[in-house]
C-alpha cells in the first residue's frame, strides 16, 4: 500500500513538473514571437525614419509657420514638405503599431525603449504632416513634452538634448533604434532585468 501510494505521488510530481516545464517552454516560445514583432513594428517605422532624416537641417518652428502663408514663400514650403512626403514613403505608411497586444510578453525596458522611439516619430509625421497641408501648430504635440522621456531612454544625451532641444531629436533616432536593438538580443541572451532597468522603464514611459 505504501509503495502503491508512493508510486501516487511521484506520478503526480512528475505529472506537475512536466506542467511546469511546458507551460515554461509556452512562455518562453511567446515572449520571443513578442519581441521578433516589437523589432517588426520597428522596421515597420522606416518611412517615418527616412522622414526624419530629411528633417534634420530644417528649423520646425519657422517650417510649420511659413507653411501657413498663402504667398509664394509659403507654397514652397508647403511643395518642399509635399516632396519630402513622398521621397519618405509616408502616403503609404500605417502609423498604426500593432504589437500592443504583445505587450504583456515584452520586457518594460524594451516597452519603454520602443513607445520612445514610435513617439519621436510620430512627432516628426505630424509636424510634416502641417508643413505640407500648412495647417499651423494648431493641434500638434510640443516637442518638450518628449525630452524627458528621451532624456531616460538616452541618459547619456541628456546634456545635448538640453543645449539643442527640438534639434536635437532627428540626431536621437539612430541611437534610439540601436538601443532597442540591443535591449532585445540582451534579452534574448539572458533574459534577466535588474532594477535599475525597470526604475528606468518607469521613468520613459511617465514622460511618453
Amino acid at each position: 500500500e505504501l509503495k502503491a501510494q508512493d508510486a501516487q505521488i511521484e506520478a503526480l510530481r512528475s505529472s506537475a513538473l512536466a506542467g511546469l516545464k511546458s507551460r515554461q517552454e509556452l512562455l518562453d516560445k511567446r515572449r520571443i514571437e513578442a519581441l521578433e514583432k516589437v523589432w517588426a513594428a520597428v522596421n515597420e517605422q522606416a518611412p517615418a525614419r527616412m522622414a526624419t532624416m530629411f528633417m534634420q537641417s530644417i528649423k520646425l518652428d519657422l517650417a510649420v509657420e511659413g507653411a501657413r502663408k498663402t504667398d509664394a514663400d509659403g507654397r514652397a514650403i508647403k511643395q518642399f514638405g509635399e516632396a519630402i512626403w513622398e521621397m519618405s514613403g509616408l502616403q503609404n505608411f500605417k502609423r498604426e503599431v500593432k504589437v500592443e497586444r504583445d505587450r504583456p510578453f515584452v520586457p518594460p525596458f524594451i516597452w519603454a525603449l520602443f513607445s520612445a522611439y514610435v513617439s519621436v516619430l510620430a512627432f516628426f509625421v505630424a509636424q510634416l504632416a502641417a508643413i505640407r497641408l500648412g495647417t499651423g501648430g494648431v493641434g500638434l504635440k510640443d516637442a518638450s513634452t518628449i525630452f524627458e522621456a528621451l532624456k531616460a531612454a538616452l541618459p547619456e544625451l541628456s546634456g545635448f538634448i538640453d543645449k539643442y532641444q527640438t534639434a536635437a531629436l532627428p540626431h536621437l533616432v539612430e541611437p534610439l533604434e540601436q538601443k532597442v536593438l540591443n535591449a532585445i538580443v540582451a534579452e534574448l541572451t539572458d533574459g534577466r532585468t535588474d532594477a535599475a532597468t525597470v526604475v528606468q522603464a518607469q521613468q520613459i514611459l511617465k514622460a511618453v
